[in-house]
């Protein structure tokens, strides 16, 4: 088992060697002199532990494991400090959110222990994080699986947004993306729940009746109403409640909520649906973010500023794609149709535009047993990816929202 990664933060150089002379043997010590060096290796290492001194010229201890709160909040903090005034304390706890707090001259013995209950803590909360998020991986990856197959065209938009998703949540250091992802995914899958002969008008471009349209409008309630009865979703399900709020206020729900007040994964959904739904009209990313550049009140601008920085270097790599007519084969996971695959006897199975995954590769090789494929099938390849099983592309697909006359599954 590899050693736990244990960081000593002080300004003295000789009692950060001391520390790592002696606790080298129980843990992977790693040394940094003062708060800037600190950070400088939180954003390289995952800690299990970080040690600070509180008085250190610059940045203390303070604010030093205030800013590793929120840049590796998994990380257990520990303060050790000649302060022993309770306003020290209470800062550091409330600022920090240390686990212990230390006076100096402190016994090795009792870091030592104090190291061990950290350690521990870590192991604990990193575990639950990771069962909890693998069981919710796996649970939206057999979600995506029955939709590709149930309802294809949707399948398409709502990997899409999982994806915006997680590229938003990693660039944002969001600290539980898992939320964001599924608000994504629930927020897509909530179409089941419209009739198919209102779905079926809504991708002619028919109008629609006055129940109809409020139909739509309420998709937001149907999503969250979907994680009712499951566990530890009130977050998500909040996310989902307020993904089509407008930042001004405009716009469902009909309440005071508005600007910072609504949730920011659902200020960040906000932007993922809309930059799905323009793609889906045939715009590229530089141009759906002019458009919602434009939108004045609609979304928070600090986040619309991120994210369009964000896909910075998607847009960067858009046309970067080789194209290639395959037998079914030839698919592969990460391509993306650029026709569409029919049965023989002319069944529609998916739209140009999806994403190929297992599950798709499948059900489309059970099809080509019973009554085949029409063959040739045109498909997008990254150019990264030729010669290689890619993993799903980050693409636009076909299928839109309600502000923009989705297409029926």
């Amino acid at each position: 088992m590899s050693q736990s990664k244990i960081l000593f933060v002080d300004d003295q150089p000789s009692l950060l060697n001391a520390m790592a002379r002696h606790f080298e043997s129980r843990f992977e010590v790693h040394t940094a002199i003062g708060g800037a060096i600190g950070l400088e290796a939180i954003e390289e290492t995952a800690f299990a532990v970080v040690v600070s001194d509180m008085q250190m010229p610059g940045m203390n201890g303070i604010e030093f494991l205030q800013q590793v709160r929120e840049r590796a909040p998994d990380t257990v903090r520990v303060m050790l400090t000649s302060n022993d005034d309770q306003q020290t304390a209470v800062e550091a706890v409330n600022e920090g959110a240390v686990f212990r707090f230390l006076n100096k001259p402190c016994q090795a013995e009792e870091l030592e222990r104090v190291l061990d209950l950290a350690v521990e803590q870590y192991h604990l909360v990193t575990a639950e994080k990771e069962l909890l998020e693998g069981t919710l991986r796996g649970s939206i990856k057999l979600l995506t699986d029955i939709l590709s197959m149930v309802a294809p065209k949707s399948f398409g938009r709502a990997l899409i947004m999982q994806e915006y998703a997680r590229v938003l949540a990693h660039e944002l250091r969001l600290e539980r993306a898992w939320e964001l992802e599924l608000a994504a995914m629930f927020s897509v899958v909530a179409y089941v729940t419209v009739p198919a002969e209102t779905l079926a008008r809504l991708g002619r471009g028919q109008a629609l009746s006055q129940s109809e349209q409020a139909m739509l409008m309420r998709l937001p309630e149907s999503a969250s109403k979907l994680l009712e009865n499951i566990p530890r979703m009130e977050s998500v399900r909040r996310i989902l409640y307020y993904h089509q709020k407008h930042f001004d206020g405009e716009g469902f729900p009909d309440d005071s909520v508005h600007g910072e007040t609504i949730p920011l994964e659902s200020r960040l959904l906000k932007i993922i649906a809309d930059l799905v739904r323009l793609e889906a009209r045939g715009l590229d990313k530089a141009g759906a973010f002019a458009e919602m550049n434009g939108r004045l009140g609609w979304y928070d601008p600090n986040l619309l500023m991120g994210a369009e920085a964000a896909f910075g270097a998607l847009l960067d790599d858009e046309g970067q794609v080789e194209t290639q007519s395959v037998t079914v084969p030839g698919l592969r996971p990460g391509q993306r149709l650029l026709s569409n695959i029919e049965a023989e006897n002319g069944m529609m199975l998916y739209h140009a535009g999806n994403l190929i995954t297992e599950a798709i590769i499948e059900r489309i090789n059970n099809y080509h047993v019973v009554s085949g494929i029409r063959e040739p099938i045109d498909v997008m390849i990254p150019v990264s990816d030729v010669g290689d099983a890619a993993e799903p592309a980050v693409a636009a697909g076909p299928d839109a929202g309600p502000a923009d006359q989705a297409s029926a599954d």
